[in-house]
This record gives C-alpha cells, structure tokens and sequence, in this order.
C-alpha cells in the first residue's frame, strides 16, 4: 500500500468515525430534551401526566433519569393520593398504578430521595386512615401494598425513612 491510499483510509475511517460520534451526541441531547419535557409533563392534566411518565419509564433504566424523576414522582403520587379531585378517573388511577411501579421496583431508597419517599409514606397512613376521603380512589389492600413494598425497601436503604 502507498502512502496516497492509506492516507485515505485514514481520513476514510476517520470520517465515520465522527459521524458516529455526531450521531451518538444527538442522540443523547434528543433523549435529554425528551426527559425535560417529560418533568414538565408530570406538572398536570391526565393525558400530559401520562405522557410523561411514559417517557420517565422509557429511560428509567439511567441512574441519572432516577435521581432527577423520583422527587416528582413522589410528588405526583401525594398528590394523586390525597388531592385529586378526579376520584374515578381510570386514567389518573392508572397513572398513580405506573407511578408507584416504578418508585416501589427498586432495590432501596437513595439517600437523597429519603425525605421524598418519607413524604409518600405519610400520605399512603393518612389515606389508609379511616374516613379519608380525598384523592383517587384505590383500595386499601393496594395501598397497604404499596406501603409494605415502600418500608421493605425502606429497611434495604442506608438510612431510616420514617412516616411523622
């Protein structure tokens, strides 16, 4: 081989080589913006709350989607839980249902997101509470569910999360 065509060669595989890189970077900047918009999703309504959580569990997989997601996902199940005035919608039940899959599936509870799921578990014992009225309605078996998964994976956790 002479000098001409490994040259070309090199500059041949160089060149794919930086496509690839481009196509990798937009592609990650393209998921990125999708997760963006998937938190300003949660903020409300049924279908735009369900949109985003759609988008939350499609890259769920990513610790940094996790650690940025949960503190709304926490936030949207207290609401759902308590405050929801759409009682009977399936949609929001099934919304709360895909909400509390993802936050009750881990391993344990980081400890930046303690106060979070603290937070949670107090709003799953004043649902539980006899005569609660408010939010959606789920049944006390499933919340007495979510509850046992949520201090289970409480217990695995470095620190102590509590309900006050």
């Amino acid at each position: 081989m002479d000098a001409a065509t490994i040259v070309a060669l090199v500059v041949g595989l160089g060149g794919w080589i930086a496509a690839g890189a481009t196509t990798w970077l937009n592609y990650k900047a393209a998921t990125e913006a999708n997760f963006y918009r998937a938190l300003d999703w949660l903020s409300g309504g049924t279908q735009k709350r369900n949109l985003g959580i759609a988008a939350i569990e499609g890259s769920w997989h990513a610790r940094r989607v996790q650690r940025l997601s949960t503190p709304l996902l926490c936030s949207s199940a207290v609401y759902l839980l308590l405050r929801s005035m759409e009682a009977d919608s399936a949609s929001e039940v099934n919304n709360l249902y895909r909400i509390m899959q993802l936050l009750t599936a881990r391993a344990k509870i980081r400890p930046v997101h303690e106060f979070h799921y603290g937070l949670l578990l107090s709003a799953l014992d004043e649902k539980l509470e006899p005569g609660f009225a408010g939010g959606l309605h789920v049944s006390p078996e499933k919340l007495g569910e979510w509850r046992s998964r949520m201090v289970a994976i409480a217990g695995s956790s470095s620190g102590r999360l509590t309900a006050e």
